[in-house]
């Protein structure tokens, strides 16, 4: 039993790792931040709605219900209803959640996070009235504690969206700010994947990060051996050009790029840039005159890339940025 967050409820869980191994992988994609950001221009207010209990929605096969039998004090629990821990469920919750809400404008859905954007409060009202009307030809219900209405600013899937763009949290980004030096790989590869959640917010992110990639070479594509994972706490031997980068880093974090959603229509500019060890690049758009940036990209370029000419790297740069962003 696994306390719910804020509250004195409590959820029931079961180890479903053997079922998992067994069970055909539903793939149905679970859509990510860009899918929403791509839509939002000129929105104004936003709305966020969460379910009760969402996946308690799903029902389970009659004849499937004995796979999902876990072990309690007083004998077996069998769920009749789709559970946390079952490997499919997400995909499964959002390839109905997705029915749901097919064809209602405004309305974009995560799971059980749904987000509605409007340009006015009349359009607003409309948007709310016509999701509410669905859901209830569906027989969902909301968690009204949990729901944001008419808010101008909102946060959604570690993002804050408004008028304005998308930028990252800033407790998030408190985080990251205050995360100590690194000591061994494990650490290491924690920090680059807490930082590499906003490197689409950072310019020429893999150019600040090229000088600490260097610990992890020759260890990310080694196998789970006893002497890997006892390099992976093997103390890093920092250097003078890696600590400018781990700060570098950190600064770069914390002034962030407000991103602005796509306008459009609008005339886009794609620069790019390359360097002995990484490529990048930035798409913009034209607003009232002044150049805003919509997304950037950049990656490092592994040895062999390293020695291409700089053309063939110029080259590459562009071919990347156009087949990234």
């Amino acid at each position: 039993m696994v306390p719910k967050k804020g509250t004195l409820d409590w959820r029931p869980v079961g180890d479903y790792t053997a079922l998992n191994s067994q069970t055909l992988k539903d793939k149905y994609p679970t859509p990510c931040i860009a899918d929403f950001t791509a839509e939002l221009h000129g929105s104004k207010i936003f709305i966020r709605i969460d379910l009760i209990k969402a996946y308690h929605q799903i029902p389970i096969h009659l004849e499937d219900i004995h796979k999902t039998a876990i072990c309690t004090p007083f004998g077996l629990f069998e769920s009749t209803r789709m559970q946390f821990g079952l490997c499919n469920a997400s995909a499964t919750f959002q390839r109905f959640i997705d029915e749901v809400t097919r064809g209602l404008p405004g309305v974009y859905a995560f799971v059980d996070d749904i987000l509605i954007t409007s340009k006015n409060p009349e359009q607003h009202f409309q948007h709310l009235k016509t999701l509410f009307a669905r859901l209830d030809e569906y027989g969902l219900c909301i968690n009204v504690s949990k729901c944001i209405f008419g808010a101008l600013t909102i946060d959604l899937l570690g993002f804050n969206l408004s008028e304005n763009g998308i930028k990252p949290l800033p407790d998030k980004v408190k985080c990251i700010l205050d995360f100590p030096k690194p000591d061994t790989l494990t650490q290491l590869r924690r920090f680059l994947g807490m930082f590499n959640f906003y490197r689409c917010f950072i310019p020429k992110a893999a150019h600040i990060l090229a000088p600490i990639i260097q610990f992890l070479e020759g260890h990310t594509n080694r196998k789970k051996s006893h002497s890997s994972v006892c390099k992976s706490f093997e103390q890093l031997k920092w250097n003078e050009n890696a600590e400018q980068a781990f700060l570098a880093a950190k600064n770069a974090i914390a002034e962030a790029t407000l991103l602005r959603h796509p306008i459009p229509g609008a005339q886009l500019s794609l620069w790019v840039d390359a360097s002995d060890v990484a490529i990048g690049g930035t798409l913009s758009q034209l607003s009232q005159g002044k150049w805003e940036p919509i997304a950037f990209f950049s990656i490092k370029l592994n040895k062999s890339q390293q020695k291409w000419s700089t053309y063939d790297r110029e080259l590459f740069s562009i071919y990347s940025a156009i087949k990234k962003i």
